[in-house]
């Protein structure tokens, strides 16, 4: 919400990269491709830097931000926003948390 994304705008640019598909797909029959495993690997690693064992959306998109030729960061920068914004914008949050006592 912070960057101007909405979910029918990113729907819409995901589908224009990878296509549509309106199948229900099952938590069995759900595969994530290594790009995606390692993202969320790092989405971890960045939860842990912060001492939190939670992943925050915050940690998922820091590590979207490092992997450039993801169908994620394409579809951010179609919509208008790039890596750096988004960094900026996660520092300027854990910022304000740090200064009012939140993790």
């Amino acid at each position: 919400r912070d960057l101007g994304v909405n979910i029918k705008d990113t729907r819409s640019e995901v589908e224009k990269l990878i296509g549509s598909n309106n199948h229900y797909i099952s938590e069995e029959k759900l595969e994530l491709s290594t790009r995606a495993k390692n993202i969320l690997e790092r989405g971890y690693e960045n939860a842990k830097k912060r001492d939190c064992d939670k992943i925050r959306s915050e940690d998922i998109l820091l590590a979207i931000i490092e992997e450039p030729n993801c169908i994620a960061m394409k579809v951010l920068n179609n919509l208008g926003v790039d890596g750096l914004e988004i960094r900026q914008g996660i520092i300027n949050r854990q910022n304000i948390e740090n200064r009012i006592g939140r993790k």
